[in-house]
């Protein structure tokens, strides 16, 4: 494969308790799985406006957001039937909140402990791979 185009997307890993809100998503295409909020950047914006806009659209109970610092970074290939790829950038996040209220695109949440990361790896229903998110959440873990 040839990738030639690159999309951008950036993600945001809030921590709380020792623990990392992960988001519950049911696609068509991908069925359900476990994410972080956060998308593609659009034209004209930075990555932690990109980063501060979806959050707050898929987490607007949160307020306050700041973007902390880059965690990991991970380029992906997207499957389709074109050779687009896309290289994702990991981002912890800090919010204030008294109560998690998600967006209609996201089924549930979970706040997931450093110790419960690998055997969400291994689950296969679930698209948390060791490489992207898996990474990203070790690494948000050890600061």
């Amino acid at each position: 494969m040839n990738e030639t185009i690159f999309h951008v997307g950036v993600k945001g890993i809030l921590m709380h308790d020792d623990k990392a809100l992960i988001l519950q998503a049911d696609s068509p295409s991908h069925g359900r799985y476990w994410d972080f909020p956060g998308g593609r950047v659009q034209e004209q914006e930075s990555l932690q406006e990109t980063l501060l806009r979806e959050v707050t659209e898929e987490v607007p109970s949160l307020e306050n957001i700041s973007v902390g610092p880059l965690v990991h970074g991970a380029r992906l290939t997207l499957l389709n039937d074109r050779d687009i790829g896309l290289v994702l950038f990991f981002f912890r996040i800090s919010a204030a909140f008294t109560e998690i209220v998600l967006s209609e695109e996201h089924a549930g949440y979970q706040w997931l402990a450093k110790e419960d990361v690998s055997a969400l790896e291994q689950d296969g229903s679930v698209r948390l791979t060791p490489e992207t998110e898996g990474a990203a959440l070790k690494a948000a873990f050890s600061l």
